[in-house]
C-alpha cells in the first residue's frame, strides 16, 4: 500500500487508508442473448449501495465495493457478495440469472479509501493529495475521477516550476 512504501522510503504521511474490497460476477450471454449495449449503474434492491452491470470483453461484468478487506484474510468475494451479486441479476436481467449460477466466475479487487469513518460504505470516495519535495502521493480516489486525479497531479508536478 501506499502507506508502507512511504515509510519504507522515509516519508512520513498522516493519511489512513482502508482496503475496500469489490466482488465481481463475470457472466457470459445465455443463449440466443446479446449483451447490453449500455452499462448500468444501479442501486441495490432494499439498500443505497451501488452497484455496475457493464458490458465486458463479451461479458456481463456485474459488481460493487464496499466491504472491508484485510490483506491476512482471501481476497475473494464472501457468500453474502455472491448472493447479492445474483440477486442484482436476477432483478434488473432475470433472464441472466440461471447462465449466471452455471456459467458465471467471481472474483475480487481491492481498493484503497481515505478512511474517515468507521463505516467504510459512508467513508468519503475524495483522493487525498501530499508532495513531500519530488515526491507526490495520492491516496484514494476512484476510477470515475481518473482523469481528474491525474490533471491534479500533472498541475502540481515539481516539473511545473514549482521546487
Amino acid at each position: 500500500m501506499a502507506g508502507e512504501l512511504l515509510a519504507r522510503s522515509g516519508i512520513h504521511t498522516d493519511v489512513r487508508l482502508d482496503l475496500v474490497r469489490g466482488a465481481h460476477l463475470l457472466v457470459p450471454p445465455p443463449p440466443g442473448q446479446s449483451l447490453p449495449s449500455h452499462g448500468l449503474f444501479v442501486e441495490v434492491p432494499g439498500s443505497q449501495r451501488i452497484a455496475f452491470l457493464l458490458p465486458y470483453q463479451g461479458q456481463l461484468l456485474v459488481g460493487t465495493t464496499e466491504e472491508t478487506q484485510h490483506l491476512a484474510n482471501p481476497i475473494e468475494p464472501s457468500q453474502q457478495e455472491r448472493e447479492l451479486l445474483l440477486e442484482l441479476v436476477r432483478f434488473h436481467l432475470p433472464s441472466w440469472e440461471l447462465q449466471a449460477m452455471d456459467q458465471g466466475s467471481w472474483f475480487s479487487g481491492l481498493r484503497p479509501i481515505v478512511h474517515s469513518t468507521a463505516d467504510v460504505s459512508q467513508s468519503s470516495r475524495d483522493a487525498v493529495f501530499r508532495r513531500d519535495h519530488c515526491v507526490i502521493s495520492v491516496f484514494g480516489g476512484k476510477w470515475t475521477t481518473a482523469r481528474a486525479l491525474a490533471e491534479r497531479v500533472a498541475a502540481t508536478a515539481p516539473f511545473n516550476g514549482l521546487s
